[in-house]
């Protein structure tokens, strides 16, 4: 059953990413001009974390990478998919506002850019491995905030438990002090009654020490 849910979650998670994740082909200025180019949005990320992963993402394409003013480059790349002609990748994140984040790509085939009408079916292959990548960063992102999040919470509820204990603490102070001013209460009371009986022994002994020193006149 448990192995069912795991399941079904990452279907569902997978699924999310998906419908929010889109990509579409546009043109894009880059070092060598405007080219043709995806444009894929990766949600919930910070431009400079989604350049930091992409960074990461761009050097498992076999290339040499490189990074200049905010484009990241490979030259010499491969994919298994694509085929065994290298080719060129032209990157960078383009930032709308904090919460609105895109990575622009290009591919330079050796002559051509890669388009779809042109190599539908390399179009293909590179719109899904640039979705998967965009979905990576992305649930990368999320898990770091999860386990920042989480950090917070278990640092929020380890004061909580420290305010507990404190409470305990000073609510058994608070009926140890009841309990020790009942105990004076009743102390009081029976000095009172002593003081009382201590007056009239009093009275009596200074009567017997009158009496004595007549003796002595």
């Amino acid at each position: 059953m448990k192995t069912t849910t795991s399941i079904l979650l990452i279907l569902f998670t997978n699924f999310f990413f998906a419908q929010s994740v889109s990509l579409k082909e546009t043109t894009e200025d880059f070092s060598t001009g405007k080219q043709n180019a995806f444009k894929v949005n990766v949600p919930y990320c910070t431009a400079d974390y989604i350049a930091k992963k992409l960074k990461g993402e761009l050097k498992d394409w076999h290339g040499k990478y490189k990074e200049s003013k905010g484009e990241h480059t490979v030259t010499m790349g491969k994919l298994k998919d694509l085929g065994d002609k290298p080719f060129d990748v032209y990157a960078k994140v383009i930032e709308k506002d904090e919460k609105d984040c895109y990575i622009s790509l290009s591919i330079d085939l050796g002559g051509a850019y890669l388009n779809s009408k042109d190599h539908p079916e390399k179009y293909k292959v590179m719109k899904s491995e640039i979705t998967k990548m965009a979905i990576k960063i992305s649930k990368d992102q999320i898990n770091k905030d999860i386990s920042r999040e989480k950090d917070v919470l278990k640092d929020l509820e380890k004061q909580n438990k420290n305010l507990i204990k404190e409470e305990d603490k000073l609510s058994k102070q608070i009926k140890d002090y009841e309990k020790q001013i009942e105990q004076n209460k009743k102390r009081i009371e029976e000095i009172k009654n002593l003081k009382q009986t201590k007056s009239s022994e009093i009275k009596k002994q200074e009567e017997v020490l009158k009496s004595v020193e007549k003796r002595k006149n």
